[in-house]
């Protein structure tokens, strides 16, 4: 007699259930959990069957958490964890569990405090100290990242997840050369985990070790074939290396990257595959950050050109600028639920901003001699010039040092007061660029190095990047003094 299959034997065991049967209903969930011990709905029903006996059995509780997580119903898991830590405080376990859920519906610093409470009632299992350091990576606490990687190391040095953690944390803090240290102790231990191949290529990379960076992506896409951020990263490699043609043919796999930043728009156009678009109408939307939205956007007035009719859709934030910059498009900024006139069917095609330069930027020829593609408000530069003119007759400046970017802020900055070389020249009237709160640092090189860096109250350069491109284009040169990234 042939053994139904598992998702038959769950069946009978719900039918069996739904009919008032629990014993029966619960020896058939223990027979198909014994060939898959993660079945999501043998998880469930065996949970479900479990609290219906014994509603006040805090482990019942943690089981239809755990068969909840497992079903992808985290927010629904919440509770029953929570009743079962509130049962047993100082249980690790049940602490660790209600991280995980409290981690997947995004409340990550409640799940932090979970992980923490976890280690410290059972410091001895390795999987909360590596929960705890994930929650800390994903909120951008480096530096309690690399103390939470670094303590399961202490008494487990031979786990590889936890030398990728700590190599995570030590890149998020900015210092690759560390990273890669940590990275390369995570393949010796690890030898078939394409991540830490795919991760110590990153480091590599950013260290200006090429050849290590890309037998580190190769080795990780011979690993998994399948795995997006390292096709991505040699992508950027690839790029920064000068192969335009291979380099943005291979950033299409961007779109299979988990995270937040690479989400296709929900448009049902055709996408643009390079053929002509004379007489067509063509969608360009913007994607990943500001910064990404403005360096595409040079691909935009050959676009303009080549269409019968261009739409841009752009964060809410640049609309303006891009407006008055490309008159010639008609410019929609985005909303979550793109805009009623996005959806027309005279509209032809479609684009992400980054794809076109896949059509756009093949080799080093097609990159024109740059010519300046946005246009601030000539009265507010003008006025703002004024300004700044009474400031003092040497030439204006505009510094910006800082990146708040998650995961690659620290990468992408610097410390205002290790530029007393160039802030020190005589007869300069220094000018802020920078976003954000910086009175303290501005403050701080005032009384170090005698120098006053200029702050404007009226400019707003995080939320009104229309003010901002006016004060840029009122200074007479813009100094980025942050390092420079290799992605794009």
């Amino acid at each position: 007699m042939n053994t139904p299959d598992i998702d038959t034997t769950i069946g009978l065991a719900r039918a069996a259930w739904s009919r008032g049967d629990a014993a029966n209903a619960d020896r058939l969930c223990r027979e198909g959990l014994a060939r898959d011990p993660d079945h999501a709905e043998g998880l469930l029903l065996i949970a479900e069957i479990r609290l219906a006996a014994t509603p006040d059995e805090p482990l019942a509780h943690l089981l239809m958490a755990h068969a909840l997580r497992r079903a992808d119903r985290a927010d629904e898991a919440i509770p029953y964890a929570e009743a079962a830590v509130a049962a047993d405080p100082g249980d690790g376990e049940r602490r660790n569990m209600l991280g995980l859920v409290l981690r997947e519906s995004g409340r990550l610093d409640d799940a932090i405090e979970q992980f923490r409470q976890a280690v410290a009632a059972v410091s001895s299992l390795p999987e909360f100290g590596l929960n705890l350091g994930a929650g800390l990576i994903e909120t951008d606490r480096g530096d309690e990242a690399r103390d939470a990687f670094s303590a399961v190391l202490r008494d487990h040095p031979e786990l590889a997840e936890a030398w990728l953690g700590l190599g995570n944390a030590r890149r998020l803090l900015g210092d690759a050369a560390a990273a890669a240290d940590a990275y390369r102790e995570a393949t010796k231990r690890a030898p078939q985990d394409a991540r830490a191949f795919s991760n110590l290529g990153v480091a590599a990379q950013q260290c200006g070790a090429f050849g290590e960076a890309r037998a580190s992506f190769d080795r990780a896409i011979a690993l998994r074939p399948d795995l997006a951020e390292a096709h991505k990263s040699r992508a950027m490699l690839n790029l920064l290396q000068g192969d335009f043609a291979a380099g943005f043919e291979a950033f299409q796999w961007r779109w299979k990257e988990a995270g937040p930043v690479n989400r296709p728009r929900p448009f049902t156009q055709s996408a643009w595959d390079g053929a002509s678009l004379s007489q067509k109408t063509i969608l360009v939307w913007g994607e990943q950050g500001v910064g990404d939205e403005i360096m595409f956007a040079s691909l935009l007035p050959e676009i303009i050109a080549a269409a019968g009719h261009c739409i841009v859709e752009c964060e809410s934030r640049l609309a303006p600028l891009f407006a008055r910059s490309f008159p010639d498009a008609a410019i929609v900024a985005r909303t979550d639920r793109p805009h009623p006139r996005l959806r027309n069917a005279t509209i032809d095609l479609q684009c992400a901003a980054g794809d076109a330069c896949r059509w756009l930027r093949a080799d080093r020829a097609s990159f024109a001699a740059p010519t300046p593609y946005l246009r601030a408000a000539l009265d507010h530069t003008a006025a703002l010039r004024g300004r700044y003119d009474k400031l003092g007759d040497g030439p204006k400046i505009g510094i910006a040092w800082h990146s708040r970017t998650p995961h690659w802020g620290a990468i992408k900055s610097t410390a205002l007061d290790q530029w007393g070389a160039i802030l020190t020249c005589p007869d300069v009237v220094w000018i802020n660029l920078q976003y954000g709160d910086r009175a303290g640092e501005l403050d701080a090189v005032r009384r170090a190095l005698g120098v006053t860096i200029r702050h404007d109250p009226t400019i707003n350069q995080f939320a009104d990047l229309d003010a901002f491109a006016a004060q840029t284009a009122a200074v007479d040169m813009v100094v980025d003094l942050s390092p420079k990234s290799t992605l794009i």
